[in-house]
């Protein structure tokens, strides 16, 4: 009873939530924007400006978000709530050099696995002193095509669901349509521990555990054994990437049912222009991506495709993905089909310890797609990857 309620609502400031999309709406129709010192002045004299002296401001106060991983600098915080966070970061591809590497008929596209690490830099951000332990139902809607310098890109959050141990989020990296509506690029759900732990082998949901943890293979499973291709055949023939996604260094057997061989890690200033030497990753998109590149070494070799990825089941974390070389186990499921690749990937470090086993990895196959090969931007010299 009388009480002077304020309801402080959004409006279109010249810094936050209004986009420059936006903005030119309302230059169309003769509005402008809020200009930032104004705007806080009315707020003010609104909260003040009645006679009761007691003065009541009820917000829920975010904590502070650190913006530091290399992909996600300099990005725009839109939001921020417990409950959901969404953000804005530029891409231009003259700072984002890898994109010249991962072009399709010479235009570069994103690719699955810097999206999988835009993802993870936002969400450990978000949330400090935790631990990404798993990805869910990763999907590709739409393929992000740069046929601009630069894309503005949406990173969005949302909390499904927590507890006392995990935080299940929703993720998407989305683009602006022309009709300035959120239109979805990459999707999937993560869980991380808040206790900042990885999976362990009693998990529940560890059941294939004994089956994926140990790298080297039985003999049983050595049918129809190729001998692999050199990885100048590889980058010169068979792959499209150029030079800074070209991170195979050996391929150890070949056959049938499975693919094995190493890959080298990558570095922030092999993707990013200014990027610096000591600028360390939170999830490696290039030693990811030239891990899934083994199971289109295998495509090319039993199928006669090109392969391309569009999605995966789960991607679980047994610890930290930070080695300076790993090996790297696809097994290939048995319901692959002649244009559809399903196989399992794994990836151990030196010690040939498990860091991550993807399960579900799906490829999509033709044989239309080998032109981009010929077509790739760098060509590689055997010897120097990057």
């Amino acid at each position: 009873k009388n009480i002077n309620a304020k309801s402080i609502m959004w409006g279109p400031w010249s810094l936050g939530m209004a986009r420059s999309e936006l903005i030119s709406i309302f230059n169309m129709y003769g509005w402008d924007v809020i200009n930032i010192e104004d705007g806080v002045n009315a707020c003010l004299a609104e909260i003040m400006n009645y006679d009761n002296k007691e003065v009541v401001l009820v917000n829920e106060v975010s904590p502070h978000i650190e913006l530091n991983y290399p992909l996600i600098k300099q990005s725009q915080i839109l939001s921020n709530t417990p409950m959901s966070f969404s953000m804005d970061k530029n891409i231009d591809v003259a700072e984002h050099i890898y994109l010249e590497s991962h072009k399709f008929d010479n235009i570069p596209v994103m690719p699955f696995a810097v999206s999988l690490a835009l993802m993870s830099e936002m969400v450990v951000s978000l949330f400090p002193n935790t631990k990404i332990v798993q990805y869910r139902n990763f999907k590709i809607p739409s393929g992000l095509v740069f046929n601009t310098n630069e894309k503005n890109i949406n990173l969005s959050s949302k909390v499904l669901g927590k507890t006392k141990v995990y935080t299940d989020l929703l993720l998407k990296l989305a683009v602006n349509s022309n009709k300035h509506i959120l239109k979805d690029h990459f999707v999937t759900q993560c869980r991380i521990n808040n206790l900042n732990n990885y999976f362990t082998a009693n998990n529940p949901l560890n059941s294939n555990f004994n089956s994926i943890i140990n790298f080297d293979l039985n003999q049983s499973e050595f049918i129809n054994k190729k001998l692999p291709p050199s990885i100048a055949k590889i980058y010169n023939d068979m792959m499209f990437h150029g030079s800074v996604f070209q991170g195979i260094e050996e391929i150890d057997h070949l056959s049938a049912k499975f693919v094995t061989g190493v890959i080298k890690a990558s570095r922030p200033n092999d993707c990013l222009l200014s990027a610096k030497s000591d600028d360390s990753w939170q999830f490696d998109p290039i030693a990811f991506d030239s891990a899934m590149q083994l199971a289109g070494v295998w495509a090319y070799e039993f199928l006669n495709l090109t392969v391309l990825p569009s999605g995966f089941e789960s991607l679980t974390f047994y610890r930290d993905f930070n080695d300076t070389n790993y090996y790297v186990k696809v097994i290939i499921n048995p319901e692959t089909e002649f244009l559809e690749l399903s196989c399992n990937l794994s990836i151990y470090n030196m010690k040939k310890e498990l860091i991550l086993y993807v399960q579900g990895l799906k490829g999509i196959g033709s044989k239309s797609l080998s032109r981009l090969a010929k077509s790739k931007a760098n060509s590689h010299t055997p010897g120097n990857v990057f």
